[in-house]
């Protein structure tokens, strides 16, 4: 970011201290429990601000979701601001549309 002062343009070299990455890992213990483990990481200070374990009976989708949500309550409450995307291991369905020919092409 600049500063504007006197004419002079001075570079501002503080970083924003909400600034937060997060991770969430989801393991298959057996073919009915997953272990869930969401990590969020201070960027400037480089240290871990929240850390949740617990195991689930969920598939992988839904355990995702609900430690997104858990991940994203604490973010709002703690007044930070997430840097990226969740990293995750779980694949993330998506919908894309598909370019369709029509006659007037």
């Amino acid at each position: 970011m600049r500063l504007f002062k006197k004419g002079e343009i001075t570079e501002d070299d503080e970083k924003d201290n909400s600034a937060v990455i997060a991770s969430i890992n989801v393991k298959r213990i057996n073919r009915h429990t997953r272990q869930v483990r969401a990590v969020v990481v201070s960027c400037n200070e480089d240290r871990t601000v929240y850390t949740c374990e617990y195991d689930t009976l969920n598939a992988d989708l839904h355990a995702y979701y609900e430690a997104a949500e858990a991940v994203k309550k604490y973010i709002e409450d703690e007044d930070y601001i997430l840097d990226r995307e969740i990293m995750t291991n779980v694949e993330i369905p998506f919908v894309e549309t598909v370019s369709k020919g029509n006659r007037w092409d």
